[in-house]
């Protein structure tokens, strides 16, 4: 059975998971095929998430990023941001973070972008 519309808390639980391990970022180009994969495989009760197409990814972040009450902020078209220090069991992004900000007064784009994955604009 498939779930349509797309189910946005499960989409959302995905997207969090690839943000944790990309210090918030999701790129909808660089990991539609993660965002897929794990939706269709994720654990929706007694349904199975359907096929995901890239268009309906787009969408469906779209219309997360203008609700309030969820946490995905989208930054332009296809990049999108979920804090990941509101996650628990995320210390490795914080621990990161903590370290570089603790050793440097000032810390450029440059040096954040050479410890963590971030795209130019970022």
């Amino acid at each position: 059975m498939t779930v349509l519309p797309i189910d946005t808390d499960v989409l959302e639980d995905v997207c969090r998971d690839i943000a944790q391990k990309n210090y918030g970022f999701v790129y909808v180009m660089d990991q539609k095929s993660d965002i897929k994969s794990g939706y269709e495989s994720a654990d929706v009760g007694m349904l199975n998430a359907g096929s995901l197409a890239a268009s309906d990814m787009r969408k469906a972040l779209s219309e997360m990023s203008g609700n309030e009450f969820v946490d995905v902020e989208k930054l332009r078209d296809g990049v999108y941001y979920v804090d990941p220090f509101g996650v628990k069991g995320n210390m490795n992004i914080t621990r990161e973070l903590t370290n570089l900000f603790g050793q440097r007064l000032v810390v450029t784009g440059e040096t954040l972008r050479s410890r963590v994955s971030l795209a130019m604009d970022e």
